[in-house]
């Protein structure tokens, strides 16, 4: 068996202790800011994937962003999902946070077809709301598929972190 001793020598006034931190720490949350902005843009991409009739206003990608917390970085700061797109719930999962798997009755008509829709503007448009009477009842009967944008986001995070490690030599 040999036997081999490594030593390191720190040649400036500084402890090697704190050049390696000084190294190390800016390195680690450079890293850590691009794998949330990754995720964020892959999270991004997955909902826009997702999206069925035209006319989408991109508000539920758009409420998806990366904040500063105490542990790193968050995604998806979940008070501000709730007001500003409370159906990503829904979305996401297929079910809403009330645990309903079927969207509420609702007066309202579809975008750009003022009288009773087709099946056409059933499948194609967007669904507007109304609080008068102008409309018609849509009562609901098929619950909403679950999109699952957020788990399919998780998936990729190990692919995003290894490129991102990967950027240092």
């Amino acid at each position: 068996m040999v036997k081999a001793r490594v030593v390191v020598q720190k040649l400036g006034r500084q402890s090697l202790e704190k050049d390696v931190k000084d190294f190390i720490l800016p390195l680690s949350e450079n890293q850590l800011f691009q794998l949330s902005e990754e995720t964020v843009n892959e999270i991004r991409e997955r909902i826009r994937r997702t999206i069925i009739r035209e006319g989408s206003t991109g508000n539920l990608a758009s409420s998806f962003f990366a904040e500063k917390i105490t542990e790193g970085y968050g995604i998806g700061n979940i008070d501000y999902l709730n007001q500003h797109a409370p159906y990503w719930h829904w979305q996401n999962y297929g079910i809403a946070q009330s645990g309903r798997r079927t969207p509420p009755s609702t007066i309202g008509h579809f975008d750009g077809v003022p009288e009773y829709p087709s099946s056409s503007a059933i499948k194609n448009q967007r669904w507007i709301h109304e609080s008068s009477e102008k409309g018609y009842l849509m009562n609901p009967t098929k619950p909403i598929i679950a999109k699952n944008y957020i788990e399919q986001t998780f998936i990729r995070i190990p692919d995003i972190t290894n490129r991102i490690l990967n950027q240092v030599k």
